[in-house]
């Protein structure tokens, strides 16, 4: 999943971002429930990574949020 991330935004960037999303779970469901749901997250998100086409995924490589209607 973090290769095809990649095309998107550093590997600093989706460490950190992974790891407020792994912390927030396990704030909100306990450590347990909340690894689970995480690492649920991540199995989805990378199916649905993986299911991307490369046009797709340059398409969404060149978003710029400072103007996201522009997109």
């Amino acid at each position: 999943m973090t290769k095809i991330l990649k095309n998107f935004h550093d590997s600093v960037y989706i460490d950190r971002t992974l790891k407020e999303i792994k912390d927030i779970f396990i704030d909100l469901y306990g450590k347990d429930q909340g690894m689970d749901n995480y690492n649920y997250l991540l199995i989805v998100s990378g199916n649905f990574l993986e299911s991307l086409s490369k046009d797709e995924i340059t398409d969404y490589a060149s978003f710029d949020p400072s103007v996201p209607y522009d997109h």
